[in-house]
Order: C-alpha cells, then structure tokens, then sequence
C-alpha cells in the first residue's frame, strides 16, 4: 500500500470472477468533533485514525496500523495519475463503486482483550532437505512486520531468530531440537500486546506498559530460548501468521516443512 507502506503475502484470486473490496482509511474520518464519533474515547480515535483496512469478499486481506497522510479533496479509482509504479491504470473493471454511510461502516477495529497476548504453538518439526531457514510465526505486514524463524547449522542444531526487514537479525544461542515429535513454543512480544494508548490496556500504568511492549520472549518445551528487549511494530490480530513467510524474507522458506498444529493466545 503506498509508498513503503505494508504488503501482504500472496493471496489466491479467481480472474474470472469479479469481488468486492472494501476498503478504509482512518484518514477518510470526519472531525474529531463529529456526532458519529463521539461514542469513542480518544484513544480509540487516534487508533481508528491510524487503521488501513482491506477486506477481500468479506475476508480481511490487510488490517494494521500505519503513518497516513490527510486525504485531499482528489480520490482516484481505478488509475494512479500520480505514481506508475503499479500501472497507471486497473487492467480489468471497476464495475461499481459504493460509499456507504460511516454508521454502516465497520471503521473502528473492535478488537478485545481476549484478541491480544503471548502465543503459544505446538509445532513439528521435519528434518529438512536443504538448509534454508524455517518460519515459526510471521507477524505484521512488509516493510514493518518482522518473523520468528529456525536457523539450521552445520553441526545438526538450530538456532531462533528474530527478523524485522532492513534490520539485523537477532539470533539465539545454538540448541537442539528432535524431529518428528511435537514442541511447544511459547513466545511473547511487543508486537502481540495492543498499541499503548489502547483502552484495552484498563488502567495500567505507563511503566508497566512499556515493559510489556519492549520485552521480547520465546520458550520452547519450558526453556527460554531468547529473552531480551527489542522494539517491534504496533499490529493488529489479524496479522499473525503461523508457520508461514508472509514477508518474502530470503533464506527462509515459504512455511513450516513440518506443522503448527495449534496456535492459541495465553491470558495476559
């Protein structure tokens, strides 16, 4: 989306068939004043505002917070006069195009508390043919997303590593792992709490919130495997991908060559 704004993983679509985009923008918002959008508190508001939501013929194709510009009074549908990047023009039909009122407009996120939380995965694991990297859980969207993935080493153990694009990667201590049997990885992050000024926070204090948000934990079959601080992206739920490379990294494979046989979120 945009001009280094985040970009989904591929996603299957039938080019004989037509589908219905819904598309919002928290920059497509009235006033902060406005009747519709008094029953939310301002932390609500300011979350709202920063949302980019894209469903897909009811299913959400992309929902995360990012840095948008104000709109201006000129909305192009269908071409993009101003940056040819993707083509100037949609090479097939926009065969109609609707506003819907904003009280009919799925425009905050609603997200709960029940929504948020450390992960925790039960995965198999497969001795892999090659050498390439392995995901265990990709979160968020390309260029802000980041991935928690296995290393394979020469020596026949792994490492974990931490991936964020544009950055450098943040490997664990050398471990060993058995193949073919089930392992449960529980990992804690920044990413998986929600933003900090969100009411879902109830009362907590700043401090508190902040170590949340900067701790970064991974256990696997009870050990701490990585335990440090590190900053990562604000996300949305919806953004959680297990046993998958959304993010197109390099070196590391499309998905798990075993399987996340579950994935569940911990009470926090």
């Amino acid at each position: 989306m945009g001009r280094g704004g985040p970009v989904t993983g591929p996603i299957g679509m039938d080019y004989g068939a037509s589908h219905l985009v819904d598309v919002f923008f928290g920059s497509f918002l009235p006033p902060d004043d406005h009747p519709l959008l008094s029953g939310l508190s301002e932390a609500e508001l300011g979350l709202a505002r920063r949302m980019v939501r894209i469903r897909l013929d009811g299913r959400v194709a992309m929902e995360s917070a990012v840095r948008l510009h104000p709109v201006n009074a000129r909305i192009s549908i269908g071409e993009s006069p101003d940056n040819p990047a993707f083509g100037r023009t949609f090479t097939g039909a926009i065969v109609s195009v609707e506003r819907p009122l904003l009280k009919d407009t799925y425009f905050h996120p609603g997200w709960t508390t029940d929504m948020f939380g450390p992960l925790s995965l039960s995965v198999r694991l497969v001795r892999p043919a090659g050498r390439p990297g392995e995901p265990i859980l990709s979160i968020g969207y390309r260029p802000a997303g980041g991935m928690l993935a296995l290393e394979p080493l020469e020596s026949g153990q792994m490492r974990l590593v931490w991936m964020r694009f544009g950055e450098s990667p943040i490997r664990s201590a050398p471990f060993s792992l058995a193949y073919d049997v089930d392992h449960r990885v529980e990992f804690s992050a920044g990413s998986l709490f929600p933003p900090s000024d969100s009411p879902l926070w109830k009362g907590a204090d700043a401090p508190s919130i902040a170590r949340r948000k900067s701790a970064m934990t991974c256990r696997i079959d009870g050990r701490v495997v990585l335990d440090l601080k590190v900053e990562t992206p604000d996300t949305s739920p919806n953004e959680i991908f297990p046993g998958r490379n959304t993010l197109g990294t390099a070196g590391i494979s499309d998905s798990l060559q075993g399987a996340v046989e579950s994935a569940a979120r911990e009470a926090w």
